[in-house]
């Protein structure tokens, strides 16, 4: 008999369902297990508790019904009373077909619990197969005709009911999702998949994604990797264990897999934050220390870092105004903060009376004295613009701030690549030189190069990558080396400053610059220094010009 819904793939509409009988269960709260024979109806009459469906956990209450394909192992233990319910095993044939077919693709709802609470209608279709089952010793063709025909009934009334939770969710579907995050902060060290927590929630797979993200702000699995991530750097600071145990103690597959995620994840080898992370401990507690308020009010950040304050809100009294604060491209947003000078002058610093510096550089030996006016934090500039302004926010409680613009941002970033993907060839790289005061840079991973450097968009040329590799975030280059470093397109990026301009002139005009690939084929693109910053504030603002600078509007 055909019982497809309408909108089924027409390759199943030749489907015959047979029943195969129908048993009814009670068993005590120590729980059971059991394997499918046959294709399987499981009806949750009374009771509560946990599943396990080929190993894979998920709760079920009074009125769960689940649909079981052959060979399937299922398991239970009860949290409430007895479990009571029934069983009713069929089989399904293709037309014309001798042997009963296998698991049924995507037509049947297997594996995922439905919410079929009792009602006259499920609890007549499931007494009058019982019944059947036990007169089936005097059975006739009308009774054999009734039970095939309550068999149709009944799984009609599960793919409804399944595709009427799905469509409108659980009542309980948000609390659930929230257990599934408590759940993975517990498990996170097992192989775990979105499908796992979906059935874990007892929602529906496509569903429970979208509230997983509406309830925590990230995705099923970021959330997993965030939580390994962050045991992964406990270990990193607490022990010497070989990567390969802190892989494997933080639910990584092996340590190359982990290496690469942390790297993707943090901009730096797993290696490289133990040792930047333990010299910010030995760095930050050299000299006298000044306690820290608990809520510092008078901030002074030298070196970078500015962009990323700003940009939580929170603003210091004393920063760097002579040379980024003359380049940044939110400059108008910086009046009454005092200069305190690129590398932070002493003297103007102790001036300003701080009680925190934010020295987001590289260590040096001003380090110490700056501790001796005011507890000072080091971070180290040449991070990840993600972990920068990770460490910027856990300083000041504003967490769940940097992470909202970190999401944005990924999501902005995707979107605008795709958006500009058919105009990139598959393997085109790119490269960022700046020119500022003067003198000819290359950028490694660093600044515009942080947005570049896309899936979805360019790769780096090899020895632009090598400088990646190595952690050089930009180098002085003379003009005679620009074409070893140029790729398929060129950035330049020029300072405001005279020389700079004076150097544009010199360089547009010189048989290297008029001799590259890029600059012949027309991808060659010429923009204002200030873009070569990779704060939050810069790349915000990035995100409507780039698709300008590249010859197209957003």
């Amino acid at each position: 008999m055909d019982s497809m819904p309408p909108d089924t793939n027409s390759s199943h509409h030749s489907l015959l369902f047979t029943w195969e009988g129908t048993s009814s269960f009670q068993d005590p709260a120590m729980g059971i297990a059991c394997r499918t024979a046959a294709h399987e109806i499981f009806v949750f009459a009374e009771g509560s508790g946990l599943l396990k469906i080929d190993d894979v956990p998920c709760a079920f209450r009074q009125g769960t019904a689940l649909v079981l394909p052959p060979d399937c192992s299922l398991e239970w233990g009860c949290l409430d009373g007895n479990v009571a319910g029934y069983r009713v095993g069929f089989r399904a044939y293709q037309l014309g077909g001798r042997a009963p077919a296998g698991r049924l693709g995507e037509f049947l709802p297997y594996k995922r619990p439905i919410d079929a609470s009792p009602g006259s209608r499920l609890d007549g279709l499931l007494d009058e197969l019982a019944e059947t089952a036990e007169g089936m010793g005097d059975e006739d063709g009308v009774q054999r005709f009734k039970r095939e025909v309550r068999l149709q009934e009944l799984l009609l009334l599960l793919l409804e009911k399944d595709r009427s939770n799905r469509r409108l969710g659980n009542g309980d579907a948000a609390s659930a999702v929230k257990k599934t995050a408590a759940y993975l902060e517990e498990h996170y060290r097992e192989e775990i998949t979105v499908e796992r927590l979906a059935r874990l929630a007892n929602v529906a797979r496509w569903q429970y994604s979208a509230l997983f993200q509406a309830e925590t702000g990230k995705k099923p699995l970021d959330y997993l990797n965030d939580i390994r991530m962050n045991r992964a750097k406990e270990l990193l600071l607490r022990t010497d264990e070989p990567l390969r145990e802190i892989a494997r103690s933080t639910g990584f597959k092996d340590e190359y897999y982990f290496n690469r995620r942390f790297r993707q994840t943090l901009g730096i080898s797993p290696r490289q934050y133990a040792k930047l992370h333990r010299r910010e401990e030995r760095d930050t507690t050299a000299g006298p220390l000044v306690p820290a308020p608990a809520k510092p009010s008078r901030i002074v950040a030298v070196g970078y870092g500015l962009g990323e304050m700003i940009a939580l809100g929170i603003r210091p009294v004393g920063a760097d105004m002579t040379v980024i604060g003359r380049q940044v491209v939110y400059r108008s947003e910086l009046q009454n903060i005092a200069d305190v000078g690129p590398l932070g002058d002493l003297a103007a610093i102790r001036r300003l009376e701080p009680d925190l510096i934010l020295h987001c550089s590289v260590p040096d030996e001003s380090m110490r004295s700056l501790s001796g006016l005011a507890r000072t934090i080091f971070i180290e500039k040449n991070w990840h613009p993600y972990e920068r302004l990770r460490r910027i926010a856990e300083l000041f409680g504003k967490t769940r701030q940097a992470e909202q613009w970190i999401r944005r941002c990924e999501a902005r970033t995707g979107q605008m690549w795709a958006r500009l993907r058919p105009e990139i060839g598959s393997r085109e790289t790119a490269s960022v030189f700046l020119l500022l005061s003067g003198q000819l840079y290359v950028m490694g991973q660093r600044g515009l190069a942080t947005t570049l450097y896309h899936p979805l968009a360019f790769r780096p040329p090899v020895r632009i990558a090598e400088m990646i590799e190595e952690q050089i975030t930009f180098r002085s280059i003379a003009l005679e080396q620009l074409p070893g470093y140029a790729g398929d397109r060129v950035f330049l990026l020029v300072g405001e400053d005279a020389a700079s301009a004076q150097a544009l002139v010199k360089l547009a005009n010189s048989e290297i610059w008029l001799g590259l690939d890029a600059v012949r084929n027309g991808f060659a693109y010429v923009s204002e220094a200030h873009w070569n910053y990779d704060d939050p504030i810069t790349k915000d603002r990035l995100f409507p010009v780039l698709p300008v600078i590249l010859g197209r509007s957003s």
